[in-house]
């Protein structure tokens, strides 16, 4: 949730840099995803003027996540929050 909070662009799950060391979560995290066999992840980040407002993400063990799938899951996964969005009415304030 760090790095959702800091970029507005997709990205893969395990490309986001963290300490193994200093945060052992982290890699328990990333060994626990794994056992469930979501070996690949897409993150896009649903941004507004105050922050980041929330995110939608997919997983899987063989994802196509090329140069030419991501731009489409990023608009489907746009949409998807839209969606579920108008479906629910806004998020509570926290």
């Amino acid at each position: 949730t760090r790095y959702l909070r800091r970029t507005t662009e997709p990205f893969n799950w395990l490309d986001v840099p963290y300490d193994s060391e200093r945060e052992p979560r982290a890699a328990e995290v990333v060994d626990l995803v794994k056992d469930f066999g979501l070996s690949q992840g897409f993150f896009v980040p649903i941004p507004s003027a105050a922050g980041t407002y929330g995110n939608v993400w997919m997983a899987g063990p063989w994802p196509n996540l090329t140069a030419r799938t991501k731009p489409a899951l990023y608009l489907i996964e746009l949409y998807a929050f839209d969606w579920v969005h108008r479906l629910l009415g806004p998020l509570p304030d926290q």
